[in-house]
């Protein structure tokens, strides 16, 4: 987002360097200064004023396939094709993340990394989900007299907070540890089965109140 009134203190030669060829300005930035300009009454000529609008929609093409790249990044490339990699899906992982803490989403990570190959990577994770789970264990007893069992903001609830800190940090490895664009088809449903039958017996058992800053924990509260 272009702030027009910082365009508005510059120069007409600072602005008349946001309408050169090789500028690298976005075409909003392009198109405002080339608007204030002309406000201040200077002149264009015909085929100058076809350049600047060409460079400018040039340049809202350019952001817009860069855009689409970017989407197509983070896009997941599930296929049926039988000779793809065996893998489970980002958005189960980011799930479990959320509902049934780090360390479960972790296990599901790790496990692609093994099945790509990446053996230190899958370590890597897995001391992370369980780094993130201790530290979440930790550091509820002090969070906790700010939780308002009423409420599922970040602010008030520490549990909603773990959970969408652990969510998004596992997004974020997702994005640096399996390759861009790869195809793969979605594993067994076994392990995500077992992870989370494992899990909720721990969270429901509840050992010492370790599981207490678990979101399906203070859910599983409400219901009962």
């Amino acid at each position: 987002m272009v702030n027009r009134k910082v365009l508005e203190k510059l120069s007409n030669r600072e602005l008349n360097n946001y309408l050169k060829p090789e500028s690298r300005y976005i075409a909003e930035a392009i198109e405002m200064a080339f608007e204030i300009l002309k406000q201040r009454n200077v002149t264009f000529d015909t085929s100058e004023t076809e350049r600047i609008k060409c460079l400018i929609e040039n340049r809202r093409e350019e952001e817009i396939k860069i855009q689409e790249e970017k989407s197509l990044e983070h896009k997941d490339y599930i296929t049926e094709n039988p000779h793809a990699f065996p893998l489970q899906n980002r958005y189960l992982i980011t799930m479990f993340a959320l509902v049934f803490g780090a360390f479960s989403g972790s296990i599901l990570l790790a496990y692609n990394c093994f099945k790509l190959k990446k053996t230190s990577s899958a370590i890597g994770v897995l001391i992370f989900g369980l780094t993130f789970s201790i530290l979440q264990i930790l550091a509820f007893p002090y969070l906790k007299p700010m939780s308002d069992h009423n409420n599922f903001s970040l602010r008030k609830s520490p549990e909603m907070l773990f959970a969408a800190i652990g969510f998004l940090m596992l997004l974020f490895v997702w994005n640096e540890v399996i390759p861009k664009k790869l195809e793969y088809r979605q594993a067994s449903f076994l392990l995500p089965f077992l992870v989370a039958a494992i899990m909720l017996s721990l969270i429901l058992w509840n050992y010492n109140n370790w599981f207490s800053s678990f979101l399906i924990h203070r859910l599983l509260q409400g219901l009962f």
